[in-house]
């Protein structure tokens, strides 16, 4: 059954330091869905489809309480996402 969700998401997380590495490992199967995160100043240091698997590291930006952002348009799979500290 399709679930078709459409939306956004906004949380903040800590991050001492001034990159993170972003593990993405998706299954979508329709819609499509993209992940941002900005930095403690609001500069985007990474924005990327979430269709896309792999290891991926942000651009350099100011450490602090960092945004991340996850957008989802008719959207329907598995969506998972990983931020840290390299």
């Amino acid at each position: 059954m399709a679930v078709d969700i459409t939306g956004k998401i906004t949380f903040r997380r800590q991050n001492t330091g001034t990159m993170a590495d972003v593990n993405q490992a998706t299954s979508p199967s329709g819609g499509s869905a993209t992940l941002t995160i900005r930095d403690a100043d609001g500069t985007q240091v990474y924005s990327r489809g979430l269709s896309d698997n792999g290891t991926f590291q942000t651009n350099t930006g100011s450490s602090g309480d960092w945004t991340i952002v996850i957008e989802l348009s008719g959207a329907d799979g598995t969506f998972n996402f990983r931020v840290q500290k390299p």
